[in-house]
Parts: structure tokens; C-alpha cells; sequence
């Protein structure tokens, strides 16, 4: 179940860290809700500038608190995106799904995402803006933010870390992915293991249907900037990055 009172925004200001109570230094996931707070005074060492703005990635569900153990909403991580984009978004304005109302911290959020093919939903205008998002589907938004959007948008190819996948998903659990969009959901596995973005468990497993926490989101988002900024500033690269198995990057 989600906890708190979550108050997102086309754009929030950054924060500090030091601000969330439930937030601690020695936790994994500190420097990556550090980064996604306050991005402009926690730039990753060997990753491009970037300007945001004073705006944060992902804002607290309090003023004091993250929630880091919370799980993420559909919503949430359309919203997340638009964010990292620096996206233009229009909240007044109807989307396609009839359970996003106008007018809500999420609405343009959805309706961007939808209109750059990085979410379709379910089906029946079904978007399930408030259920909890998946691995598998956390990762199929994010192969598509990449390779429907980012890529030919900037006119750039993200490199992997592993070269291209092969076609054989290797987990243990593989027969767990749904099968509705199961071989786009297959590829965006893959993908974004070999980006380095989201891997497996030392079991052998995927668990594709686990859900997200906004800790687990904060490291995705953290790997996805440096990525996205390696490739970008042409030093080649890929991969993981700063996510090691070090640091909790089963998550």
C-alpha cells in the first residue's frame, strides 16, 4: 500500500537530502535520492553537465519525508519521465485514458508520454494511473522512453554495456512475463540489463511482476542520467555505470 500524501508537479524545486527524516547517510540508496532531489548541486562524477533548473526529479512525499520503501505509481513514473525530460506538459488538456482526470499533478504527464509512444496502457482507455508499476513494466517504459523517443528525438544511439541482446532472456523466472506485449516486454528486459539500468537477482531471477519502490526508482533514474550522458558527450561507454553490484544494483 502507498504511504503519505504524494504532491507532484509538472515542476518541483530541488531539495536537500538532509530534509527527509527516513533518508540517512550509509543508506543504499542515499546518493541516489540525493541526486534525484537537488540534481544541480549532485552532478555524477563523469556525466555531462546538466542544467535543471532548480527543479527535482522526484520530490518527498512530505516535506521531511521520501518514502524510500513506498512503491511507485504508473502515474508517478509517467510524471518521473516528464521531469527528466524537462518536458512541456499541459495538465488541462484530456488524454486518451478515461482514468486520468484534467487537471491533476499527472495529467500532462500521461498525455506527453502517451503522445511520444512511452505508454499505452492497458487497453479499453485504461491507464491505471495509480496502481503500482512493475519491473517489467518500469523497464518496457523506459526501453520506450529511449527508443521511441530519446534516440530519434536527439538523433543518437545509447550503447549497452554487454553489446546487443541476443533474443534469450536468461532469468530463471522468464515464463513470469506477461504475455500481452511479451516479446516488446522481452526486448525491454533485456535492454535495460544490458544498459545497466535494472538487472537480476543473484538467484537467477528477474521477478518482473515485483513492484517498485521510489528507492529502487531514485537508482534507476541516477543510472539512466549517467548513461544517457556518457553516450551523449561521446565518450562511448554504456552500461551500468555507477550502479555496481556494490550498490544494491539488483534494485
Amino acid at each position: 500500500m502507498l504511504g503519505g500524501t504524494f504532491s507532484f508537479a509538472a515542476n518541483v524545486p530541488s531539495v536537500s537530502v538532509d530534509k527527509f527524516s527516513d533518508v540517512k547517510d550509509g543508506d543504499w540508496f542515499f546518493k541516489y535520492v540525493k541526486f534525484v532531489a537537488d540534481p544541480d548541486n549532485n552532478q555524477i562524477e563523469g556525466s555531462k553537465k546538466v542544467d535543471w533548473k532548480g527543479n527535482a526529479i522526484m520530490n518527498g512525499t512530505s516535506e521531511s519525508t521520501f518514502e524510500p520503501q513506498s512503491n511507485l505509481t504508473r502515474a508517478m513514473f509517467a510524471t518521473i519521465l516528464a521531469r527528466y525530460d524537462q518536458a512541456t506538459v499541459d495538465d488541462s488538456k484530456a488524454t486518451i485514458f478515461n482514468d486520468v482526470e484534467v487537471n491533476q499533478w499527472y495529467t500532462g504527464s500521461i498525455g506527453w508520454a502517451n503522445e511520444e509512444k512511452i505508454v499505452q496502457g492497458y487497453g479499453e482507455g485504461v491507464f491505471g494511473t495509480n496502481d503500482a508499476i512493475s519491473r517489467q513494466d518500469l523497464a518496457l517504459m523506459i526501453y520506450r522512453y529511449i527508443k521511441n523517443y530519446y534516440e530519434p528525438t536527439k538523433k543518437v544511439t545509447i550503447k549497452t554495456h554487454g553489446g546487443e541482446w541476443n533474443g534469450a532472456i536468461e532469468f530463471t523466472d522468464k515464463e513470469d512475463i506477461r504475455k500481452t506485449n511479451e516479446e516488446e516486454t522481452v526486448i525491454a528486459v533485456n535492454s535495460c540489463v544490458d544498459y545497466g539500468l535494472i538487472l537480476g537477482y543473484p538467484d537467477g531471477t528477474f521477478k518482473p511482476t515485483q513492484n517498485i519502490t521510489r528507492a529502487e526508482t531514485a537508482a534507476i533514474v541516477y543510472r539512466l542520467t549517467w548513461l544517457i550522458n556518457q553516450n551523449g558527450s561521446g565518450s562511448g561507454g554504456g552500461g551500468g555505470g555507477p550502479g555496481t553490484t556494490t550498490d544494491n544494483a539488483y534494485k
